[in-house]
């Protein structure tokens, strides 16, 4: 992992192992609104696949775990569905997390280093 920022989305072609080998599961009707607050589930399975992605021990603080609200093009033609009463196409859930390593500081800094990652939780 970068050991200043770490930006990556937990799906798609950079995002190799989804469905299966980070714990992104495919969903049948989703939970909630797709600019609804993340869920404890979702809250947990965000600090769960960045803990997988360290050796085991390794002591993570985790500041934010946030809703990454859908990009425009996907959440518009969302909303008109929703609002004319038509189907709704599911949005895959993402989370915005920023979190850091207990016991460590940046060399240019002497703070803690923060990281922060993009994660699919959902594939709709």
């Amino acid at each position: 992992m970068d050991s200043h920022t770490a930006a990556r989305t937990a799906g798609a072609d950079a995002d190799a192992g989804v469905d299966g080998a980070n714990g992104a599961e495919k969903r049948a009707p989703f939970p909630s609104h797709p600019l609804g607050p993340l869920s404890a589930d979702e809250i947990a399975r965000s600090s769960h696949l960045i803990a997988q992605e360290w050796p085991q021990g390794t002591s993570l603080l985790f500041k934010v775990v946030k809703l990454r609200e859908p990009a425009k093009k996907e959440l518009v033609p969302y909303l008109e569905a929703e609002r004319a009463g038509g189907e709704l196409a599911p949005i895959d859930r993402r989370s915005d997390v920023l979190y850091y390593i207990k016991n460590t500081v940046c060399f240019a800094t002497g703070a803690p280093c923060m990281h922060s990652i993009i994660l699919k939780l959902f594939t709709g």
